[in-house]
């Protein structure tokens, strides 16, 4: 009960760190009508989780976790998403790195050079360009708002009205592996030696903003309902149907692992590169840093994934004993 406590307080503290971040950002980004998209992702972020904490305090059936019954595939999924997040953030940072940037403009520092390519020459490696495809990436993540069973109960059923719609969204949630995958493997063979420097950085996190959003949305959606645990999956949806979809999601949640593991060696490896001179410095620890990238991000990503999945066991004990408790009642 502490660790459920303790989750909840987290969720309802989450403000005013996000608050402070925020200013901090602001202050920080002498550019700030260039380069908004960190402030502006900040302040939308710092707004959600107001509104999340502000529904988990007014609505008190909320005992548990807003994400309830979560399956194997939905925690390794999320899991995973923190793992890689967290990956980026370091990057982002640059801690140990020469890479440039600025973190308050959401700027990785310079690509590295092509052929035949000066350091005048260089690009930016900034993520939220106000393109398309910045915004299709962070779409693409968004998606994983449909691993939310208040989001199936609550918007997807009144609104398409028909249980086939629950199968869509679901596998519409599995569709959030699909950027990071073709990602990692186009830079992996096009810019294996330099990805620490390539596009992979931008680009992934702007998929990651979308996570985080749709993340957040499904806290607040799940808070909203104040503490409604039905999911129409479950009751609308054929047995076989609801273990197919499970496999689905489980089969996601792996490959992502997959990913975030090809990216944490990748990164290690190229960590070390010099980006105005094209060579790299010896002065890096190769499997100290790849050791480092693999750690961290894949501690959170188990710690995460065990955690929802034991807050699932907990709320299915919890409730299988009120239901005894009301069997025996009527006895």
């Amino acid at each position: 009960m502490p660790m459920l406590i303790s989750y909840r307080m987290c969720l309802m503290a989450a403000p005013i760190p996000l608050l402070a971040l925020t200013i901090i950002t602001f202050v920080d980004n002498p550019n700030l009508s260039k380069y908004p998209a960190a402030p502006i992702i900040l302040v939308l972020i710092t707004l959600l989780s107001f509104l999340t904490a502000y529904y988990l305090r007014k609505n008190k059936d909320v005992k548990k976790s807003p994400i309830y019954k979560c399956d194997k595939g939905t925690a390794l999924l999320i899991g995973c998403s923190g793992g890689l997040c967290l990956m980026l953030l370091f990057r982002l940072f640059g801690f140990y790195g020469n890479f440039g940037g600025r973190a308050s403009e959401f700027n990785f520092g310079l690509k590295s050079l092509k052929p035949g390519e000066e350091l005048d020459d260089a690009e930016e490696n900034i993520a939220f360009s106000l393109s398309f495809n910045s915004f299709g990436h962070c779409f693409q993540g968004g998606s994983a708002i449909f691993l939310f069973a208040a989001v199936h109960r609550d918007i997807v059923l009144p609104i398409l009205k028909r249980p086939e719609g629950l199968i869509l969204a679901d596998l519409l949630a599995n569709s959030m592996i699909v950027y990071p995958v073709y990602n990692i493997v186009k830079r992996g063979i096009k810019a294996g030696s330099t990805f620490a420097t390539s596009s992979f950085c931008n680009n992934a996190s702007e998929w990651g903003i979308g996570v985080v959003f749709a993340v957040y949305l499904g806290l607040l959606i799940s808070a909203i309902s104040g503490g409604k645990t039905e999911d129409p999956r479950k009751t609308l949806l054929l047995t076989r149907t609801q273990m197919l979809l499970n496999t689905i999601r489980l089969v996601s949640g792996t490959v992502l692992a997959i990913v975030s593991i090809a990216a944490a060696i990748l990164f290690g490896h190229s960590w070390h590169i010099n980006i105005d001179e094209s060579h790299t410095d010896d002065s890096y620890d190769d499997q100290g840093l790849i050791f480092l990238f693999l750690v961290a991000p894949l501690v959170v990503a188990l710690g995460l994934t065990l955690y929802l999945r034991k807050r699932d066991r907990d709320y299915e004990g919890d409730e299988n004993a009120v239901d005894s408790e009301v069997e025996a009642m009527n006895i």
